[in-house]
C-alpha cells in the first residue's frame, strides 16, 4: 500500500519579513498545477481553531519522487509582481 508522506518547514523571521511555509509531498501522483495560488492553513492543533500559518502557494518544485510547495503569508500580494 502506497502512503503519502510529507514534511514541512515554517520560516518566521519576524518584523516586516514575509513568513513562509514549505511542504514536501512524497507522492509522485500529485497534480502540482492545481495548487498554485491556493490558500493553505497549517494548524499545530486544529482544535485551537487558529492556524499557526496562513498563506498562499506561490512556488512549486516538482521532481520524480516529490513535490515541494512554498506558501507565503498574504503580504506577498503587496510586495509581488501582482
Amino acid at each position: 500500500m502506497n502512503q503519502s508522506k510529507y514534511s514541512f518547514l515554517i520560516n518566521e523571521k519576524g518584523g516586516v519579513t514575509i513568513n513562509s511555509l514549505t511542504v514536501t509531498l512524497t507522492d509522485p501522483d500529485v497534480d502540482e498545477f492545481k495548487f498554485y495560488n491556493k490558500e493553505i492553513l497549517f494548524y499545530l492543533d486544529e482544535s485551537d481553531g487558529i492556524p499557526m500559518f496562513r498563506g498562499y502557494i506561490r512556488q512549486i518544485n516538482p521532481s520524480d519522487k516529490s513535490v515541494s510547495l512554498t506558501a507565503y503569508d498574504p503580504r506577498t500580494f503587496l510586495t509581488g509582481k501582482e
